[in-house]
C-alpha cells in the first residue's frame, strides 16, 4: 500500500502453501539434478551431454530460484565432473565438426554461465569460482586446449556465440592469476580480436560487449592496453612557463619512500594514516591538475590524482591533528597550543587516561571493545542527569563518529563509536526492540555509560581496520589492561562531525577502479587531444533503426521521434511541449550525446528539464533495454527533491537507497522497506541459515580466545598452557614427585614463581658452562628437567612459554577473526540478492554519491545504462568518477559551474587559493569539461538554459551582466508586485559598523559576526512581516558565516518560528557552536512551511524566497571580504530572491572583488545603494521614511507604516489610536472604549469594552427583588434577563425527594424532576452483588447496565480476612476466586526482635531461651516462641505512676502512661466503656477488684472482660472467681487451628500482653503453620510451571551439541554429579541454559520445605532444649502432626527427580545426533544412585500417604531402568528390566486401587508410556501442556489464603472458604479420600485440624 500516492514495487506473495503444486520447471530441474548426484556419476553422459547442458540453459532462463539451484548444482562435485566431461570432448577435425560440437554442446554451457542474472548474483560467487576453475584446468591446459580448438572457427561464429565465448574466456583469466603466464591463451585472444575486427563500426551491443571483453582480456594478459595514453604537452606560445620539480610518490622518489604508506600505486595505500605516516615530516605527494605532470598516464593518472587529493583533504587534517596530540603526549611540558600557523586545523576533543575494560565480538557488529576515560573536568561535580544532558547537548562521541586511540609510542588505532555507547540500551530510541533484546543477550553492554560515573566515562567502539596489525595491537592493548599493565599515556582523540562513511567508500572505489581501469567515457575524461570533443550518441542508441519516442512530453501526445545522429526539427518540440527553446535544445542534445552536460543558471528550470529527460528515457526503456536509471546527487536534500519531482510527474517504480531521507513521500519507496516484502528463494534461506550458524560459532570461538588471552601470563593461564603444550613440564611442577607422591600446594598460584626464584623446595644448581650453552638453544631446554635448570635457564624457558602462548593465541585469534569476516561478507552477499532483485524491477534508483560508492558492488551487477547527476557543478569529480559504473553508456550531467563549487576542507587545495590553484580539487568534473582551466585541454559541448523564471528583471540584472549575458526573463517575473512596505525592491544598505573582532587576524578567527547587521536584519524582517502580505516562508535571511547565523537566529527566535536547514545544523555542530536545548530544532520529516528561513549561502543553493534579506557581515579596515570573494558564491547569494532583495553590508570591504565591483556599479547606476534605506507607507506613500539604524524603525515606522496616527476608522466606529499600520494589523486592533450598545428590554449598557463581542443577554445582577416562584420559594436577586421573564428561572434551592423508580431519597435542586426518564439517581446503589458486597456505584449506572445483574464488576476492596494472619485482602474484589497470599509487612514480633519478611512468607520462631512473661509472683520457663507455662498473676500492679498514684494495670504487664491514671485521666478516657458485661465506664471500675488491661491500641478493658474475650478457660483451670488455678495440659486447646486473638474494638494486636502469652503463642504457631503451608504451595506451582516450559523448549530445539574440550567418559555416581557433568559437556551450545537456574531454585526450595523447617518442629526442639537446660525429664516420642508432615518436601523431591530425568533422557537421546568426539568411545551409564533416590521418594510418600508421589516414585524408578537399558549391550539387561517391570506393576496396582483421585488418574498414561520404553519403545509424554496447566490451576486453590482449615481421613490438610463449613464433597488432592461435605456438615472422616494441639499436649507445655 502506498503512502501519499507514492508507487511502490509490488511485494511477492507471502502466503504459504504446505504442499504447493510443483511447476513444470521445478519438475524439469529435479529430473536434471539427478545427473549431478554421486550415484549417477558412475555412468558418463555420452551423447546426452548436449541435452544436459541445453536443459541447464533452459533452467537458467527460468525464475531466480531455479537459476540459483541450477548454478549451485553445476558448481558441486557432480556438476564439475559433468563440465570436465563436456570439455574433454574431441575438438579435432574439420571446421564443420568443431562448429557442430561447439554449437550443440559447449555454447549452451557458455550461455548458461554468462547469463546476466548469473553474472549479477553475489550468492553464486563460490559455485561460479568452482566452475571457472574447472574450465581453467590443471595449469590452464584445459582452457588452452578448448579455446585453441575454438579459435579455428571464431570467424565462423555468430555474434551471440562470440559474446558468450569472450565472456567465459575473460572471466576465466580474471579468476586465475596464473593465466597471464600460461602459454597459449595470448594467441587465442589475438585470434578472437581479429574475428571481432570484421565487426568494427557495428553498433550492435553484443559486438561492443565482446570487444570490451577482448580489450580487458588483452590488458590482463599484457598484450596491449586500451587505456588512453598520456597526451603530449601542447606548448602555449602566449604564456611563458616555469616547471617545478615535484617529489614523486613511493619508490619513484629519489629520497625513497616517505613512510610505509607511501606508494606509487594507490591500491597499496591504506585509507587511514599509519603510525609512520603520522610521524613523517616529509610533505605528501599531491598530484597537480596538469595531466602532463602526473606520474601515470590517462585514466590511471586521473584516478590516482583524485584519490590522493581527496585523501589529503579528508585524512590529511586528521593526520596532522594526531601528530599534534602525539607531540603533546611525548612533550607534555611544552605549550599546549602548538598548532602550525598558516592553516586552520580540524577541531578535536581529547580524553586522557584511557583504559580498555572489555573486548568482545558481536554477531552483527563484529569486534567491539569498551573503553573508560577520565570524565571532563567540568562534569565531575554535576549530577548524573546533568552529565547526561551535557553529553547529549554537546553531541560528543555520537554514533559513527571517528575517533583515534593514540599512544606516546606513536601507535594510532582508528575506531568508530558504536551505537550502544551514548545511553542505556533501554533508553536508546535509535534501536529496534529486536536489536535491544539482542544486545541485552549477547553484547552485555557495561553498566556504566558516558554519564553514569562522576570520574570515569564509558564508551563502546569498533576498530575501523581489522587487518592483522590493527587487530594484534588492539588485542594486546586489551590484554595489558586486564592484566593490570595499563598505559597511562593512552589518549582518545575525537574528530567531531567527521563521518568515515562520507569519504572512505569513495576512496576504496577509486582504488578498485585503478586496478581494472574500467571507466566509461575515458576518451572524454582523459583525452589525448585538444579542442572541442565530438561526442557520439549512446551505444544503445546506435542500434539500427533506433529512435527516441518523445510523445510522452508532447502536449497532446502527438507522435514525435528523435533519431540520434539524424537531422531533427527542434521547433516541433518547442511548439508542441511545455519546454522553452533552450530546454528543448538541451533535451535533444542530451539524448544525442553519450556524455551530455546541461548548464542551468539560477531559476532556469534544471529540475524540470531533468524530469522531462527521465520521462523520455523511461518511455524508451524496454526497446533500449536500459535497465533502471540511476539518479545521483551529492546531498540527501537535493536527492529527495528530484525524486519527489519525478513522483509528482507520474514516474513510478522509484527506489530510494539510503537511510538519511527526510521525505515522507519517499518512505515507502526506501530500498529497505521494499526488500522487506520480497521473499527469499530456497537457496537463499538455506544459505542464510547455514551462515548464521557459522557466525554464532565464530563469535563463540572469538570470545573464548579473548578470554584465554586475558589470562596469558597469569599463574592459572600458564598452568593450562603447560598442561596442553608441555605436559612433561606440567607433571614436574604439578604432578607426582620423584617418590611417587602427588604434589600438594597450599597456593598453586605461587608454584611457578617459587620455581623461578628457586624457593620453597625448588632449589636450582649452580650456573655452569653447560647451562650457558643451553640458553642458546630452546629445544635443549625443553628436553631438560625443570628442577635441574639454573635460574637463568628457568627465566629463559619461562620467557619462551609466555612468548609461545601469546603467539599461539594470537594466531588463533587472527584466524578466527578472518573466518568471521568471510562469513559476514557471505551473509551480506545473500542480503544483497534480495536488494538486487528489487532494484532490477525499478525504473529509477535514487542514491547519493557516497551511498553509491558504499553499494558499488551491488550496483555494478545491475547493468544500468543511464546515469543522471543533478547539481553536478556541486559534486566532486571523484564522486562522479566512482558513479560511472562499467555498464553506463549514457551519462547526463545537470548543473551550473558558475554557482557553488564542491565543498572541501583543505583551503590549500582550493582553486581560489593561489597556492591551491595547481590542484583545484574543488573544481567539479562538470566545470573541468565545459570550462577547462588548461588551454590545451579539450572542452565538452554543453547546452545552456536561458530563460529564468525566478527573479525580477532588476534582480536578475545583477548576475546577467557579469556572468550570464544571454539570460532572458520570463514574462511572469516582469509582473511581480512591489515589495510591500519598501520604496524599492532592490537595495544595498551601505554602513560602516565594523564586525566583531575586526582588529583580529582572520587566521585566528573561526567565524565572524556583526551586531549592527543582526539588529538591522531583525528590524527589517519585522517591518516586512508587519505589512500583512508575507507569510513566514516567503522571506529568507542569508549570511555567509555560521557565527552570524546563530546570532540572527537567536534574535529572531523570540518573534517568529524559526527553523534551520539540516545542513546548517550539521555545520554548526562541526564548528563547535552549541545550541541550547530550546533552540535545537525538532527533528521532523516535513519542512515548517510557516517558519522563517535562516541559512548560510552555501546551504541555500537550489532554494528561493519572495524576499531575501542578506547580511554580508564583513566590515574591517583590512577590506577582507572572506568567503564572498568568489563569483560562484556571490552568484548564489544574489539569485535567491523573487520579488525583492535587500543587502546589508559595507561596500568598501568588497569593492576590490571584480564581481562585487560589477554589482555595485549596477546598483549605483539605478540608485539602489546608499547609507539609508527608504521605506514606504502603503497608506501615506508620500511620507518619506528613511532608516539607517535599528532605532529608526521604532521612530519612523513603529507599526510597519509611518509615524502618523492611523486615520482609518475601526469597525465599531471609534477612531484607531495606534500609529499607521497595515489593514491586517488594523483589523486585529481591539477597541477599549466603553461599549454603547444596549439590549432590548432594559436600559443597561454593555459592561464589556467596545472591541469585545457583547453577551447575548444582559447579565447585570438586580438586587432587593421579591419574586415568588411557582414552587413557593422566593428569590431576592436575579440577572436582568431573567427578571424580565420569570418563567426562565430555575429554582436552585436544595430539597429532599424520593425517586419512585428506585426508592432512594436524594437531595436535588428544586427545579429538577426526579420522575423524569432522563433523571439519573446518583445515590449509592446498595444492591447485593454476586460477590457479597453491597454495590457502591451510582444507582443510575446499575439501572442502565445489563451486565452481572446490572451492577457490573465489583470494584471494592475484597476485605476478606486472611486465615494465616490478622490482615485483610486489599485487592479489588475477585468474586469466588481464592485470595492470593498476603503482601502486608509481617507483624510478628516479640520482646527480642521483629520479623522482616512479608506476611505470607514463613517466619522463623524466636530462638531466645527466655520469655518476657513474668511478674514478682510467677515466671514462664519456656523459650520465647513456645506457649507460656506460667500461671498469670491476677493482682493489681503495685507500681506507682509518675503522677504518684498506683498503676491501674494487672501485675506482670507494662504500666500505661500517666494519662490513663484513673484519677488523673481526662473525662474522655474516664468515660470509656471498659466492662462489656456490666457496661461500666473506666471511672466506675474498682481496680483493686478488677484491674484493667491496656493494649497498644489504647482500648481499655477490665481483666474479667479481657479474660472472657481471650477464652482463658480453654487454656487454664479456673477457680470460683474465674482466675487461673492450673494449666490444662492433657486436652486440646481448641477444636480447630486458632487465629491470633485481637482487640474486640479495633482488631488491634494483643501480642504484647504477657498474661495471654500461652494463648497468643499457641495461636501464633497455628498461624505460622498455616502460613508455611500456603507459602510452600504458592512457591511450588511457579516452579512446576517453569519446569514444564523448559521441558517444552527441549522438544522444539533443533541445534546439535558442540564438541566439548574433554569428551565425556561416563555418567555415574550421585544425581547432582551426573547433571553437573551434562551441563559442563554442553556448556558451549547452551543447550540446558533454562534448566540450570531452575534446578538451583528447586534445590533451594527443597531446603526450605524440609520437615525440620516447619514451625512446629522448630518449636518442639526449642522446648526440649530448654527442658534439658533446666534439668527436667523429657519424653521420647515422634512429632506426628500431619501439618508438620505435609508433603511439600516430598513434592519438591519429586519435581527435582522429574527435572533430572528430563535432562538425562534428552541428553542420552541427543547423543545419537552429536558430532563424533562428543563422548568417549567407552562412554557408559550407571544410574544405581538415581534409583536409590526413587526408593527414598516411595518410602516417604508411603509414610505420608501421598499416593501421587508414591506412583511417581515407581514411574521414575522404571524410567531410570529404561534409560540405562538404552545404553547397555544386549544380554546384560535382564535383571534391570525385571526390576523396572516390578515397579511398573506396583504403579498399576496403586492407580487401580485409588482410581478416584484425579491426580493419580492423570498418571496412568505416563505409567503405560514407561512400560513401553522398558520394552524397547520410545518414551513419549502423554500429558499435554494444557492438561498440566489445569492440574496446577487446581493446586492453587488447595491452600487459599482466606479459607478455614480441615484435614481428610488420612490427615492431609485442605481449606474451606466463606462460612467455614463444607458445602460440597470432593476428593483429597493428596490421597483421593473423600473431603468436604454437604449443608455445613463434614463428610465422614473429615475433621478440623486437631493434631497440632495433641502434639503440644504431649509436650506438657
Amino acid at each position: 500500500m502506498s503512502t501519499h500516492g507514492a508507487t511502490t514495487i509490488p511485494p511477492s506473495d507471502g502466503r504459504s502453501n504446505p504442499n504447493p503444486p510443483r511447476s513444470a520447471l521445478e519438475t524439469k530441474f529435479r529430473e536434471w539434478r539427478f545427473s549431478t548426484l554421486e550415484r549417477s556419476l558412475r555412468r558418463p553422459l555420452g551423447g546426452s551431454v548436449s541435452r544436459f547442458f541445453q536443459d541447464a540453459l533452459d533452467l537458467v532462463n527460468g525464475d531466480v530460484a531455479i537459476l540459483q539451484e541450477t548454478i549451485t548444482c553445476l558448481g558441486s562435485n557432480g556438476g564439475l565432473q559433468r563440465i570436465t566431461e563436456l570439455l574433454a570432448v574431441d575438438l579435432d577435425g574439420s571446421s564443420e565438426h568443431i562448429t557442430q560440437v561447439f554449437t550443440s554442446r559447449i555454447l549452451p554451457f557458455f550461455q548458461a554461465i554468462t547469463h546476466p542474472n548469473v553474472a549479477a548474483s553475489g550468492l553464486l560467487e563460490t559455485p561460479m569460482y568452482n566452475i571457472y576453475n574447472a574450465i581453467f584446468g590443471p595449469f590452464g591446459q584445459r582452457t588452452v586446449k578448448v579455446f585453441s580448438s575454438l579459435a579455428n572457427i571464431f570467424d565462423l561464429l555468430p555474434v551471440e556465440a562470440l559474446e558468450a565465448t569472450s565472456a567465459v574466456l575473460v572471466k576465466t583469466v580474471d579468476l586465475n592469476g596464473a593465466a597471464s603466464i600460461t602459454e597459449g591463451i595470448g594467441p587465442v585472444a589475438e585470434v578472437l580480436a581479429a574475428a571481432l575486427f570484421s565487426h568494427n563500426g557495428s553498433h550492435d551491443e553484443r559486438v561492443l560487449r565482446s570487444q570490451k571483453n577482448v580489450e580487458r582480456l588483452k590488458r590482463r594478459l599484457g598484450i596491449g592496453s586500451s587505456i588512453p595514453t598520456a597526451q603530449q604537452p601542447i606548448f602555449d606560445n602566449v604564456k611563458a612557463t616555469f616547471d617545478i620539480i615535484r617529489d614523486p610518490p613511493g619508490w619513484l622518489s629519489e629520497k625513497g619512500r616517505r613512510h610505509n604508506n607511501d606508494s606509487e600505486n594507490i591500491r597499496d595505500i591504506s585509507i587511514l594514516p599509519t603510525s609512520e605516516e603520522i610521524l613523517s615530516s616529509r610533505l605528501e605527494y599531491l598530484p597537480p591538475m596538469d595531466p602532463s605532470e602526473l606520474h601515470l598516464p590517462g585514466v590511471e593518472g586521473l584516478l590516482d590524482r583524485h584519490f590522493r587529493l581527496l585523501r589529503e583533504d579528508t585524512i590529511g587534517q586528521l593526520r596532522d591533528a594526531i601528530r599534534i596530540e602525539l607531540q603533546r603526549l611525548q612533550n607534555p611540558m611544552e605549550t599546549q597550543d602548538n598548532r602550525g600557523s598558516g592553516q586552520q586545523g580540524i577541531r578535536t576533543h581529547s580524553y586522557p587516561h584511557l583504559e580498555l575494560s572489555d573486548l568482545r565480538c558481536g554477531q552483527h557488529n563484529g569486534l567491539e571493545f569498551v573503553v573508560h576515560f577520565k570524565q571532563p573536568k567540568q562534569l565531575e561535580k554535576l549530577s548524573e542527569n546533568e552529565r547526561r544532558e551535557w553529553w547529549e547537548r554537546s553531541r560528543r562521541l555520537q554514533k559513527d563518529t571517528l575517533v583515534c586511540i593514540v599512544n606516546a609510542s606513536g601507535s594510532a588505532i582508528f575506531c568508530i563509536i558504536a551505537d550502544s555507547s551514548q545511553r542505556d540500551i533501554e533508553k536508546d530510541a535509535t534501536q529496534t526492540e529486536e536489536q535491544k533484546q539482542y544486545k541485552k543477550a549477547k553484547l552485555q553492554p557495561p553498566s556504566e555509560t558516558l554519564a553514569r560515573h562522576p570520574q570515569r566515562a564509558c564508551v563502546v567502539m569498533r576498530p575501523v581496520d581489522t587487518d592483522d596489525a590493527s587487530s594484534k595491537t588492539l588485542l594486546w592493548h586489551y590484554a595489558d589492561c586486564v592484566t593490570g599493565r595499563n598505559r597511562p599515556h593512552d589518549l582518545l582523540v575525537e574528530f567531531p562531525g567527521v563521518l568515515l562513511p562520507s569519504f572512505q567508500p569513495i576512496l576504496k572505489a577509486l582504488q578498485a577502479m585503478s586496478e581494472s581501469a574500467d571507466l566509461p567515457f575515458s576518451e572524454f575524461l582523459a583525452p589525448n587531444t585538444s579542442g572541442s570533443l565530438h561526442v557520439p550518441p549512446p551505444v544503445y542508441a546506435q542500434q539500427p533503426g533506433y529512435y527516441f519516442d518523445l510523445s510522452c512530453i508532447m502536449n497532446d501526445g502527438q507522435a514525435l521521434r528523435l533519431y540520434p545522429g539524424a537531422p531533427f526539427d527542434v521547433n516541433v518540440l518547442r511548439s508542441g511541449s511545455k519546454l522553452d527553446d533552450a530546454q528543448a535544445d538541451a533535451l535533444v542534445a542530451s539524448l544525442s550525446r553519450r556524455l551530455a552536460a546541461i548548464q542551468g543558471p539560477p531559476g532556469t528550470g534544471k529540475s524540470y528539464t531533468g524530469v522531462s529527460i527521465t520521462r523520455v528515457l523511461l518511455a524508451n526503456k524496454l526497446r533500449a533495454k536500459l535497465g533502471p536509471i540511476i539518479c545521483i546527487c551529492y546531498t540527501n536534500h537535493a536527492l529527495d527533491q528530484i525524486l519527489e519531482h519525478l513522483h509528482e510527474n507520474g514516474v513510478t517504480q522509484i527506489i530510494r537507497m539510503g537511510s538519511r531521507s527526510k521525505s515522507e513521500v519517499l518512505t515507502p519507496l526506501n530500498l529497505r522497506n521494499v526488500a522487506s516484502r520480497m521473499d527469499k528463494t530456497k537457496e537463499e534461506k538455506r544459505r542464510t541459515w547455514d551462515i548464521i550458524r557459522c557466525l554464532k560459532e565464530d563469535v563463540h570461538d572469538l570470545d573464548k580466545i579473548i578470554q584465554n588471552i586475558s589470562r596469558v601470563g597469569s599463574p592459572k593461564g600458564l598452568q593450562e598452557y603447560l598442561k596442553s603444550n608441555h605436559f612433561h613440564h606440567f607433571i614436574e611442577l604439578f604432578g607426582e614427585d620423584a617418590e611417587g607422591y602427588q604434589r600438594v600446594y597450599h597456593d598453586e598460584s605461587r608454584v611457578i614463581q617459587d620455581w623461578l626464584s628457586g624457593s620453597s623446595g625448588f632449589t636450582s644448581p649452580v650456573f655452569s658452562y653447560q647451562h650457558r650453552q643451553a640458553l642458546k638453544d630452546i629445544e635443549v631446554l625443553q628436553a631438560k628437567s625443570l628442577l635441574s635448570m639454573s635460574l637463568l635457564e628457568r627465566q629463559a624457558i619461562h620467557a619462551y612459554w609466555l612468548r609461545d602462548a601469546r603467539d599461539s593465541l594470537e594466531d588463533k585469534f587472527l584466524a578466527a577473526l578472518e573466518l568471521y569476516h568471510e562469513h559476514k561478507k557471505e551473509h551480506d552477499r545473500i542480503r544483497n540478492e534480495l536488494d538486487l532483485r528489487c532494484l532490477q524491477q525499478a525504473n529509477v534508483i535514487g542514491i547519493t554519491t557516497s551511498g553509491l560508492a558504499r553499494n558499488i558492488d551491488l550496483l555494478r551487477r545491475l547493468q544500468a545504462k543511464v546515469l543522471i547527476c543533478e547539481e553536478a557543478g556541486e559534486v566532486l569529480e571523484a564522486h562522479i568518477l566512482t558513479a560511472l559504473l562499467p555498464s553506463v553508456q549514457h551519462a547526463i550531467l545537470i548543473g551550473d559551474h558558475l554557482q557553488l563549487r564542491p565543498q572541501i576542507q583543505n583551503y590549500e587545495l582550493q582553486h581560489d587559493n593561489p597556492r591551491g590553484e595547481q590542484y583545484s580539487l574543488d573544481v567539479s568534473l562538470f566545470e573541468r569539461l565545459v570550462q577547462p582551466k588548461l588551454s590545451r585541454s579539450p572542452h565538452l559541448p554543453f547546452s545552456t538554459l536561458e530563460t529564468q523564471r525566478r527573479m525580477h528583471p532588476s534582480i536578475a540584472q545583477l548576475i546577467r551582466e557579469p556572468l550570464y549575458p544571454l539570460l532572458k526573463d520570463a514574462e511572469l517575473v516582469k509582473a511581480y508586485p512591489d515589495v510591500a512596505g519598501m520604496k524599492r525592491r532592490l537595495y544595498w544598505l551601505d554602513h560602516d559598523h565594523h564586525e566583531a573582532g575586526s582588529d583580529v587576524s582572520d587566521i585566528v578567527s573561526t567565524s565572524h559576526s556583526n551586531e549592527f547587521e543582526v539588529e538591522m536584519t531583525a528590524s527589517l524582517v519585522s517591518h516586512l512581516f508587519r505589512q500583512g502580505v508575507y507569510q513566514a516562508n516567503d522571506i529568507a535571511v542569508l549570511t555567509p558565516y555560521l557565527g552570524q547565523l546563530m546570532k540572527i537566529r537567536r534574535r529572531l527566535a523570540g518573534r517568529f518560528e524559526v527553523t534551520l536547514g539540516e545542513r546548517d545544523v550539521d555545520e554548526l555542530e562541526k564548528a563547535g557552536i552549541t545550541m541550547n536545548e530550546d533552540e535545537r530544532p525538532a527533528i521532523v520529516k516535513t519542512t515548517l512551511l510557516s517558519a522563517l528561513k535562516v541559512a548560510t549561502i552555501d546551504n541555500f543553493q537550489g532554494e528561493e524566497a519572495k524576499v531575501v534579506v542578506i547580511s554580508l557581515v564583513r566590515c574591517n579596515p583590512q577590506n577582507k571580504c572572506g568567503f564572498l570573494k568568489t563569483s560562484n558564491r556571490i552568484n548564489v547569494l544574489l539569485s535567491r530572491a523573487k520579488h525583492g532583495m535587500y543587502i546589508i553590508g559595507n561596500s568598501r570591504t568588497s569593492s576590490h572583488v571584480p564581481m562585487w565591483s560589477d554589482v555595485t556599479s549596477i546598483l549605483k547606476r539605478d540608485d539602489n545603494i546608499g547609507p539609508t534605506l527608504n521605506l514606504c507607507c502603503p497608506r501615506h506613500q508620500d511620507t518619506p521614511i528613511r532608516v539607517s539604524s535599528p532605532e529608526d524603525f521604532v521612530r519612523f515606522s513603529p507599526e510597519g507604516g509611518c509615524d502618523l496616527r492611523c486615520t482609518q476608522r475601526l469597525s465599531c466606529g471609534h477612531a484607531c489610536i495606534q500609529r499607521c499600520h497595515s489593514s491586517v494589523l488594523h483589523d486585529a486592533v481591539k477597541c477599549l472604549e466603553a461599549c454603547t450598545r444596549t439590549k432590548p428590554g432594559c436600559q443597561h449598557f454593555c459592561p464589556l469594552p467596545c472591541g469585545e463581542k457583547c453577551h447575548d443577554r444582559c447579565h447585570i445582577i438586580l438586587k432587593d427583588l421579591d419574586v415568588t416562584l411557582g414552587c413557593g420559594h422566593r428569590v431576592t436577586s436575579l440577572p436582568c434577563w431573567q427578571a424580565q421573564d420569570t418563567s426562565t428561572i430555575s429554582c436552585n434551592v436544595k430539597v429532599d425527594r424520593k425517586v419512585e423508580a428506585c426508592g432512594h431519597t436524594v437531595q436535588v435542586k428544586c427545579h429538577q424532576d426526579v420522575d423524569s426518564p432522563k433523571f439519573q439517581c446518583c445515590a449509592p446503589c446498595g444492591g447485593l452483588q454476586t460477590c457479597g458486597h453491597q454495590c457502591q456505584k451510582p444507582c443510575y449506572h446499575c439501572r442502565t447496565n445489563n451486565d452481572d445483574n446490572g451492577h457490573g464488576l465489583c470494584g471494592q476492596p475484597c476485605h476478606r480476612d486472611f486465615e494465616t494472619c490478622n490482615h485483610r485482602c486489599q485487592k479489588p474484589c475477585h468474586g469466588q476466586e481464592p485470595c492470593s497470599l498476603c503482601t502486608h509487612p509481617c507483624d510478628v514480633r516479640c520482646s527480642h526482635s521483629k520479623c522482616s519478611n512479608i506476611c505470607s512468607e514463613p517466619c522463623a520462631p524466636c530462638a531466645e531461651p527466655s520469655c518476657a512473661s513474668c511478674c514478682p509472683h510467677s515466671k514462664c520457663s519456656m523459650p520465647c516462641a513456645a506457649p507460656c507455662d506460667w500461671l498469670p498473676c491476677s493482682k493489681r500492679c503495685e507500681k506507682i505512676l509518675e503522677c504518684g498514684h498506683q498503676c491501674p494495670s494487672v501485675c506482670g504487664e507494662n504500666c500505661p502512661e500517666i494519662k490513663y491514671c484513673q484519677i488523673c485521666a481526662a473525662d474522655s478516657i474516664k468515660n470509656q466503656i471498659v466492662d462489656f458485661i456490666e457496661m461500666q465506664t473506666y471511672s466506675e471500675i474498682d481496680l483493686n477488684e478488677d484491674p484493667c488491661i491496656f493494649p497498644q491500641c489504647k482500648h481499655i478493658l477490665t481483666l474479667g472482660s479481657m479474660d472472657g474475650r481471650m477464652e482463658l478457660a480453654d487454656s487454664y483451670n479456673l477457680d470460683g472467681h474465674g482466675l487461673p488455678l492450673s494449666i490444662k495440659s492433657s486436652e486440646p486447646f481448641s477444636d480447630q487451628l486458632k487465629k491470633v486473638p485481637t482487640c474486640p474494638s479495633c482488631r488491634g494486636s494483643l501480642r504484647d500482653i504477657c498474661r495471654y502469652g500461652r494463648i497468643v503463642r499457641r495461636a501464633l504457631l497455628d498461624e505460622g503453620t498455616k502460613r508455611f503451608a500456603s507459602w510452600a504451595q504458592a512457591t511450588y506451582i511457579p516452579l512446576a510451571e517453569e519446569f514444564h516450559a523448559a521441558e517444552q523448549l527441549l522438544t522444539l530445539a533443533e541445534d546439535v551439541f558442540e564438541i566439548p574440550n574433554q569428551p565425556l567418559k561416563c555418567l555415574k555416581g550421585k544425581r547432582g554429579v551426573q547433571i553437573k557433568d551434562i551441563f559442563n559437556a554442553t556448556i558451549r551450545s547452551g543447550w540446558y541454559s533454562s534448566f540450570k537456574p531452575l534446578r538451583l531454585k528447586l534445590l533451594k526450595y527443597l531446603q526450605k520445605v524440609r520437615k525440620e523447617e516447619t514451625p512446629v518442629e522448630k518449636v518442639w526442639h526449642m522446648v526440649e532444649a530448654s527442658r534439658r537446660r533446666q534439668g527436667k525429664t523429657t519424653q521420647e516420642f515422634g512429632l506426628d502432626s500431619q501439618i508438620s508432615l505435609t508433603t511439600f518436601h516430598i513434592m519438591a523431591e519429586s519435581l527435582l527427580l522429574r527435572c533430572d530425568i528430563a535432562i538425562l533422557a534428552d541428553f542420552l537421546e541427543q547423543l545419537d545426533r552429536a558430532p563424533a568426539g562428543f563422548v568417549d568411545t567407552t562412554f557408559s551409564v550407571d544410574l544405581t544412585a538415581n534409583r536409590e533416590d526413587c526408593i527414598g521418594l516411595i518410602n516417604d510418600a508411603k509414610t505420608s500417604k501421598d499416593l501421587e508421589r508414591e506412583v511417581e516414585g515407581h514411574i521414575f524408578y522404571a524410567r531410570y531402568c529404561a534409560l540405562e537399558l538404552s545404553r547397555r549391550p544386549p544380554g546384560k539387561s535382564e535383571s534391570l528390566k525385571a526390576d523396572g517391570e516390578a515397579h511398573i506393576e506396583h504403579a498399576h496396582g496403586l492407580c487401580k486401587r485409588y482410581g478416584g483421585s484425579p491426580k493419580v488418574d492423570a498418571l496412568v498414561p505416563e505409567v503405560k508410556a514407561v512400560e513401553l520404553a522398558l520394552n524397547g519403545g520410545t518414551f513419549m509424554s502423554t500429558v499435554s501442556p494444557e492438561e498440566r496447566l489445569a492440574v496446577l490451576a487446581a493446586m492453587r486453590k488447595e491452600f487459599s489464603g482466606t479459607g478455614h482449615w480441615y484435614t481428610c481421613a488420612n490427615g492431609h490438610p485442605f481449606t474451606v472458604g466463606e462460612c467455614g463449613m463444607p458445602m460440597e464433597t470432593a476428593t483429597c488432592p493428596t490421597c483421593g479420600e473423600t473431603i468436604g461435605g454437604r449443608n455445613h456438615r463434614p463428610a465422614e472422616g473429615v475433621h478440623r485440624a486437631e493434631e497440632l494441639e495433641r502434639d503440644f499436649a504431649r509436650l506438657n507445655v
